[in-house]
């Protein structure tokens, strides 16, 4: 049976898990998790968000407001 990238836990599907290893701006492996789908490049200071099917990089400035926003997926 193909659950479509999902696995079975007590009797449940459930869909794998969003994760960045990497990151997809500098390729550095520094990457810090800021919440469920979020994550946080310490290298280049970026920050990486999963939106429904896309993944995004936004570049922030020094007081945290977002300058650009760059669909990568």
């Amino acid at each position: 049976m193909d659950f479509l990238g999902g696995y079975i836990m007590k009797g449940k599907i459930h869909k794998k898990k969003f994760q960045i290893n990497k990151c997809p701006s500098c390729s550095s492996t520094n990457v810090g998790k800021l919440g469920k789908s979020s994550y946080f490049c310490r290298n280049c200071f970026v920050q990486i968000n999963k939106e429904q099917n896309q993944i995004y990089i936004n570049i922030t400035s020094e007081d945290g407001k977002t300058i650009e926003r760059i669909r990568v997926i």
